[in-house]
C-alpha cells in the first residue's frame, strides 16, 4: 500500500494556514529567536479558484464607505486591480503598488474603520501575516496594526488620495485565490533538490511565470542560508511570460544563464526550473529552455524536459526499498516479504540489550540505542565492520540519517541539547545549535539534510512540533531558525518525515491512544482516522509504504483507516 493511499496529499490552499495564525496569541511557544507560526485548517489541493466579483464604487458612499469598498476590491487580482483602482484618484492609483506586499489580517477579530477628521480614514486591525513580493509567508502573530487613507472630492464623490503600499487583505479573501507552491533549490552537496514554499495569487494571470520568476528570485529569507542555486545570479526571463503551449512550459532565459561555470552546473539549474513548473500538473507535462530563443545545450538531456530526467537529484528519489527495521530478542531485524530477518553485522548478533534502531536509505548504514540510552552504536554492515563508532552521551534519542548518509545524534540531557553528526569519512563532529533550549523529545533530519524536525516539551507538559535550518558556514555546522508548526497539535510526543515536505506528527502517551496526523511545511495538517493499537508508543510513516506502530512487545501494520498485528518486536523505524 502506497504513502498516497495511506495519507491525503498535501492541502495546497492558503486558507490551511488562517486557523493557527488566529490562534497563534494565545499558544504558549516555547522557541526563542524568530517564531513563525503554523496552521490547521483542512482543504483539498483540487478545490476550485472561488474569484472575488468586485463591485465598483457606489454614488454618493461616505469615506469609510469608499475605503471599506477598497479592501473588498483589492482581492481581485484582474486586471491588475482594476476595480479597486476606481475608488482611487489618477494620481494615487498611478503611485499604489499593490505588489510590493500583503498586509493579512484577522476580519474575525474585528476591523474598525474611524474617521479622522473630513478627509481621513484610519483602519484598526490585527495582522496575522505578512506575504512579500516574493511570495513568502511570515506570521505576525496577531500584532495590532493601525493604517491611514487620505480622501478627496472628485465629481463630488470621495475617493482615495493617498493609500498604504501593497495590498490589505483579510484572511477569508487571502482563502479565496492563494496557493502554496514548491520552489526548489539545491543542498550544499547539490545532491538533492530542497522545496522552498512561495504563496502565489492563481487569479492573477501566468502562474507558470510566477512561479519561474520565484525561482530566479532565489530562496526565501528563512531557507536562504540552508541552501544554493545553481542558477547564476543576474538571469531573468527575456519577456516576463512562460507560455504554456500543448503541455510544454517555455522558459526563454536572458544571457546570464550561460554563465554557468559547467554543463553539470546548468542541468542542475534546470532541474531546480524543471522540478517548480511540473508543480503545475497536469498543465504543465514538459519544459523547454532556451537562452535569447536559442537551446540551452544539456549534454544528453532531451529538448523538453520531465524530472525524470534528474533523478540524480529528485527530493523524492530515494526509496526505502529495503523496508522497515526493529528490534527482537536484542537484535536489529530488517522487514523482508516473508517476515524478517537479522540485518548485517554485529546489531543484528544477540550480545547486548538494544532499542530504536536507524538505518540509512542505502542500507549501509545500522544504528542503534543501548537500552538505558547512553550509548549509540554506529555500523557499516554492507562493508563488514564491526562497530564503527560509538557516541556516548547522558540521554540519547534515535539516530537519524540523511540522504547523503550522514548520521545525526542528539543528546537531550543538556541545555541547550547536544547535537551530533558523523560522516562515513570522518569523525563525531559537534553541530552549533541556535534558539533550541526546550527538552527533545524526538529529533529528525530531512532527506536532503537541510531542515530538522524537533518535538520539544511546552511548559504545560505537552508537545510543540518545530522545524530548523541546517546551514553550512565557515565556523562549521550549526541548526537554527527553529518555527513552530502545526500549533493545534500541543501535546505531540514523536515526529517522522513521509516525504520531503510532509510530516507524521504523532500525539499521546502510553496511558492514552495515540493520535496521528499528517503535517505538510506549507502548515496543512490532516488528521489521519486510523487509531493504533493499545499499548502502541510510537508510529512511523516512510514514502510509499505503510504506516509501522510499535507498543513493548509487538509490531502492526498500519493503512490510513486500520492497524493489524505483523511481528513479534518493538521499536520500528524507516530508513531516515
Amino acid at each position: 500500500m502506497t504513502a498516497n493511499s495511506l495519507v491525503t496529499r498535501r492541502l495546497r490552499c492558503w486558507a490551511v494556514v488562517i486557523a493557527v495564525l488566529s490562534t497563534a496569541a494565545c499558544a504558549e511557544i516555547p522557541t526563542s529567536g524568530d517564531v513563525e507560526s503554523g496552521s490547521q485548517v483542512q482543504t483539498s489541493e483540487n478545490d476550485p479558484l472561488i474569484r472575488v466579483i468586485p463591485r465598483p464604487p457606489l454614488p454618493g458612499a461616505t469615506p469609510a464607505e469608499v475605503v471599506q469598498g477598497f479592501l473588498n476590491a483589492s482581492a481581485s487580482f484582474a486586471d491588475d486591480h482594476a476595480v479597486a483602482r476606481m475608488y482611487m484618484t489618477p494620481e494615487a492609483s498611478e503611485r499604489w503598488d499593490p505588489a510590493r506586499e500583503v498586509t493579512v489580517f484577522n476580519e474575525t477579530a474585528g476591523v474598525d474603520l474611524t474617521r479622522k477628521g473630513r478627509k481621513r480614514v484610519q483602519l484598526q486591525a490585527e495582522q496575522t501575516a505578512t506575504i512579500n513580493k516574493g511570495g513568502a509567508l511570515s506570521p505576525r502573530n496577531n500584532v495590532s496594526i493601525t493604517r491611514s487613507f487620505v480622501l478627496e472630492r472628485q465629481e463630488n464623490n470621495w475617493r482615495i488620495a493617498r493609500a498604504p503600499q501593497g495590498l490589505l487583505l483579510s484572511e477569508v479573501d487571502v482563502a479565496r485565490s492563494y496557493r502554496a507552491f514548491d520552489v526548489f533549490f539545491l543542498n550544499d552537496l547539490q545532491t538533492r533538490l530542497v522545496p522552498d514554499q512561495v504563496f502565489i495569487p492563481l487569479e492573477r494571470q501566468g502562474t507558470a511565470t510566477s512561479l519561474t520568476d520565484a525561482v530566479l528570485a532565489g530562496p526565501t529569507a528563512w531557507l536562504r542560508p540552508a541552501v544554493d542555486s545553481a542558477i547564476p545570479d543576474g538571469t531573468s526571463l527575456v519577456v516576463d511570460a512562460v507560455p504554456i503551449e500543448n503541455g510544454v512550459a517555455l522558459v526563454d532565459l536572458s544571457t546570464e544563464f550561460l554563465d554557468s561555470p559547467s554543463a553539470q552546473a546548468r542541468e542542475l539549474a534546470a532541474a531546480q526550473l524543471t522540478f517548480t513548473l511540473f508543480e503545475l500538473q497536469p498543465e504543465v507535462a514538459g519544459v523547454t529552455i532556451t537562452v535569447e530563443g536559442a537551446p540551452v545545450q544539456l549534454p544528453d538531456l532531451p529538448t523538453v524536459l520531465t524530472p525524470a530526467d534528474f533523478s540524480q537529484v529528485d527530493p523524492g528519489g530515494l526509496s526505502a526499498t529495503l523496508g522497515g527495521i526493529f528490534v527482537r530478542n536484542d537484535r536489529v531485524r530488517q522487514l523482508t516479504d516473508g517476515g524478517s530477518e537479522p540485518v548485517g553485522g554485529l546489531l543484528g548478533k544477540a550480545n547486548q540489550d538494544l532499542r530504536d534502531p536507524s538505518e540509512s536509505w542505502d542500507g549501509v548504514t545500522v544504528t542503534a540505542l543501548n537500552e538505558s540510552r547512553s550509548r549509540l552504536m554506529v555500523t557499516h554492515p554492507l562493508t563488514g565492520g564491526g562497530v564503527v563508532a560509538s557516541l556516548h552521551g547522558g540521554n540519547l534519542l534515535p539516530a537519524s540519517i540523511d540522504g547523503d548518509g550522514v548520521v545525526w545524534a542528539i543528546d537531550r540531557s543538556k541545555r541547550p541539547p547536544t547535537i551530533m553528526r558523523l560522516t562515513r569519512s570522518d569523525k563525531w563532529r559537534q553541530v552549533n545549535v541556535r534558539g533550541l533550549n526546550e527538552s527533545v523529545r524526538a529529533f529528525r533530519v530531512s532527506i536532503d539534510g537541510t531542515r530538522v524536525a524537533v518535538v520539544v516539551r511546552t511548559p504545560d507538559g505537552g508537545g510543540q512540533l518545530l522545524v530548523g535550518r541546517v546551514v553550512r558556514g565557515v565556523n562549521g555546522i550549526r541548526v537554527e531558525g527553529f518555527r513552530p508548526l502545526a500549533l493545534a497539535l500541543r501535546d505531540l510526543s514523536n515526529v517522522s518525515w513521509i516525504t520531503y515536505d510532509e510530516l507524521l506528527a504523532v500525539a499521546g502517551t502510553k496511558s492514552s491512544a495515540l493520535r496521528l496526523t499528517q503535517v505538510g511545511l506549507d502548515g496543512a495538517i490532516t488528521p489521519l482516522s486510523a487509531v493504533p493499537p493499545t499499548g502502541a508508543t510510537t508510529v512511523v510513516a516512510g514514502a510509499g509504504l505503510p504506516l509501522l506502530a510499535g507498543s513493548s512487545k509487538r509490531l502492526y501494520e498500519g493503512s490510513n483507516t486500520s492497524f493489524s498485528f505483523l511481528a513479534r518486536g518493538k521499536d520500528p523505524a524507516y530508513p531516515g
